[in-house]
């Protein structure tokens, strides 16, 4: 709860359109169905957008989503499509846990990525 990850990344295009996603790697020990997170975009224009996304890790029967064999679990969701960097240069990316608990036993990955739209 403590730590917030960032990511940067450089557009060199201006309006250049993208697929968002979020990508998470959790084990089956993971306490939750689920994941809140708040999503800051700071874009070279220092205008940042602040959103609270929800991840769906697992039914209501306890089966969870994703791929993954034994105890790990790995997930894509899609959170923007398209992504519009209107800007160039570098935009800042964080991700903060928006969980009740400040610390999520089972959770091992978070990262993002981004598909040009061509």
């Amino acid at each position: 709860m403590d730590s917030v990850y960032s990511f940067s990344l450089k557009n060199q295009a201006a309006s250049s359109n993208y697929k968002f996603y979020i990508q998470l790697r959790h084990s089956t020990s993971y306490a939750y169905s689920n994941i809140y997170f708040f999503l800051t975009t700071q874009p070279p224009s220092g205008e940042a957008r602040y959103d609270t996304i929800e991840c769906q890790l697992a039914d209501r029967f306890g089966n969870w989503y994703g791929k993954g064999m034994g105890r790990l679990r790995e997930n894509r969701y899609l959170i923007r499509n398209p992504m519009t960097l209107n800007d160039t240069g570098t935009y800042v990316i964080s991700l903060e846990q928006a969980m009740r608990d400040t610390l999520l036993p089972g959770l091992s990955d978070i990262g993002i990525r981004l598909e040009l739209i061509k």
